[in-house]
């Protein structure tokens, strides 16, 4: 049986919660626990980010812009 602790899984609090905040479908897991088991089973394999900072991909810093006006100088 797989467990989902910081150790075993490589993601400490900061980044379960950034992992969260980050991935839409990673939101309705609402918790580091859930992100935890999400980032092991599935998120490593998919390449998808667990850093707390930068880590914005090209489609995320269009949307970015995209949304604030104020970026397009």
């Amino acid at each position: 049986m797989t467990t989902y602790s910081k150790e075993t899984s490589g993601m400490s609090d900061a980044e379960a919660d950034a992992y969260v905040r980050r991935y839409p479908d990673v939101t309705k897991l609402g918790d580091r626990l859930g992100a935890r088991k999400h980032w092991v089973d599935f998120g490593k394999k998919e390449g998808r980010d667990k850093n707390v900072e930068g880590g914005m991909s090209n489609a995320e810093a269009l949307c970015y812009k995209d949304f604030y006006d104020d970026t397009d100088q």
